[in-house]
């Protein structure tokens, strides 16, 4: 059974525009919706339950800013289950370390463990399990484990395997306590309400401050592993650990000593293929180099393993930029057996048929994403499966899908140019005009906003990700004298302003 507390009315009712979505929640004999006072119901909740998810608005907003004191963590613990669980979001924007750590000493004293949960390294939306036990990989979901209409939400939201949700593990309860103990400051409580008095004052603080604040911890999910070794597979596992958190999470130091840990369990396919991802994001080695070097990683891997899943993705998508098609849709078709409900393997194929000329067999695999549902957070699906509709002769779809696309995602003038053509051969010359104006100030918008989103990034210490996007500006902007000079700083090791 599942209560939902909500305040206001309105919400449940604009909840209904969502229904495709969510599944129809509310319609679930299971769900009973309670309007009332989340923190006021639970106070005197007649129950105890299982877990308890407790997302708010921000804490420092009157009415909401009491879902984040100590005195709101007793009251879940009070109504939690003996091995019942409390979840908490918080946000990292608007925020300084001073109200992160009151927030976490006001969790902490009712909680003996808490641990922290990041989609990404660059993500906003910080998530804080606290426990009265330990979690033990017992208590780790296992993606065998887990029902398929769980999966497939999972997967819109990039996660693949049991590796994928255990790198969403940020920070261990010994962390947490670490980063509690580093400052002065109370905990957050109904009586003197520090962090809804202090959080105006940093309201347009960018959250890259506070991911910052956690990149001297690198070990992840290592912490469980080292206590309660999990049983069979461990190097492959720990490959996959490795590359979810280096290249998914974008968490590099976690991802480094998941991949010295793995090195150590055995050379396997899996280790093979996240070697090859990384060579090919290594800085200063020319192109041809990396792809031949991953290539070969590739190649070994997959005599190891021939239907290990990493690497035909791949060398499917190095083929493919080479241009060799023909060993691109092998590789990506092998993929697919393995795993046909990947939908980045599938955008993948989607391309790779269309530049083949099975631009009918691209579409329908194109469409088929789309019916799932993926579009809306996924843009780039419009634009994949929209020239396959184009070629297929499809025109006015293919209309139809660039402009879905660009609802999303504006900022990208190949689509727009690709739109101004398909006008064009509709004979729909104003738009088509329209499209093209776009496309020229999509490109240059695009180049702003990549420019200062790597000023975002060296402000706060990620030198190593600003210089790698200052390095995308300057390659597409090659007379842009302000990023080539902050680029040469960067490298000089200075900060650019």
């Amino acid at each position: 059974e599942v209560d939902v507390v909500e305040l206001e009315p309105a919400v449940m009712e604009a909840s209904r525009f969502f229904d495709e979505y969510n599944h129809h929640a509310q319609d679930d004999p299971k769900v009973r919706v309670i309007v009332d006072d989340g923190r006021r119901f639970l106070a005197y909740a007649p129950r105890k339950y299982d877990l308890i998810i407790s997302e708010p608005s921000n804490p420092w907003i009157s009415g909401a800013s009491n879902l984040f004191t100590r005195e709101y963590f007793h009251y879940a613990r009070e109504h939690l289950t003996e091995r019942g669980r409390l979840l908490q979001w918080i946000q990292l924007y608007g925020m300084d370390a001073a109200a992160l750590r009151s927030v976490l000493r006001a969790l902490r004293a009712e909680f003996t463990y808490v641990y922290g949960f990041l989609a990404e390294r660059d993500s906003p939306d910080f998530l804080l399990l606290a426990t009265r036990e330990p979690l033990g990989i017992e208590d780790l979901p296992r993606w065998e484990r887990v029902a398929e209409p769980v999966r497939e939400d999972l997967r819109r939201v990039r996660i693949f395997g049991t590796a994928d949700l255990w790198s969403l593990l940020a920070l261990t309860p010994r962390q947490i306590d670490a980063l509690i103990a580093e400052g002065d400051g109370p905990a957050n409580t109904d009586d003197n309400m520090f962090v809804e008095l202090r959080t105006p004052w940093t309201l347009y603080n960018d959250p890259a401050e506070l991911q910052a604040f956690f990149e001297r911890f690198d070990t992840g999910v290592l912490e469980l592993l080292r206590d309660d070794p999990p049983s069979g597979g461990d190097a492959t596992l720990l490959a996959g650990l490795a590359h979810a958190y280096w290249v998914d999470r974008k968490q590099r130091r976690i991802g480094e000593r998941v991949f010295e840990e793995a090195r150590q369990a055995g050379r396997t396919a899996a280790l093979l293929a996240f070697e090859a991802a990384v060579v090919l994001r290594t800085p200063g080695v020319a192109e041809e180099r990396r792809r031949a070097r991953a290539r070969g990683l590739l190649d070994e891997a997959l005599l190891v393993d021939p239907e290990c899943f990493a690497a035909r993705f791949i060398r499917a998508r190095l083929s493919y930029r080479a241009g060799r098609l023909p060993q691109a849709l092998e590789d990506i078709s092998a993929a697919l057996a393995v795993d046909r409900r990947h939908f980045q393997a599938a955008d993948l194929a989607v391309r790779i048929l269309g530049a083949s000329g099975r631009v009918e067999d691209a579409y329908r695999l194109g469409e088929e994403q789309l019916a799932r549902g993926l579009g809306d957070l996924h843009g780039y699906l419009y634009f994949s499966t929209a020239p396959a509709a184009a070629a297929a002769g499809r025109l006015e779809r293919a209309a139809e899908l660039l402009r879905r696309g660009l609802e999303i995602s504006p900022y990208s003038p190949r689509e727009w140019s690709l739109l101004a053509q398909v006008y064009r051969d509709m004979q729909r010359a104003d738009e088509a005009i329209a499209a093209q104006a776009n496309a020229a100030r999509a490109e240059t918008n695009s180049l702003r906003l990549m420019h200062r989103q790597a000023l975002r990034f060296a402000r706060f210490g990620s030198i190593e990700r600003a210089a790698e996007i200052l390095e995308r500006v300057v390659e597409a902007d090659p007379e842009n004298r302000r990023a080539r000079r902050e680029l040469a700083a960067l490298r000089r090791g200075e900060r650019p302003f």
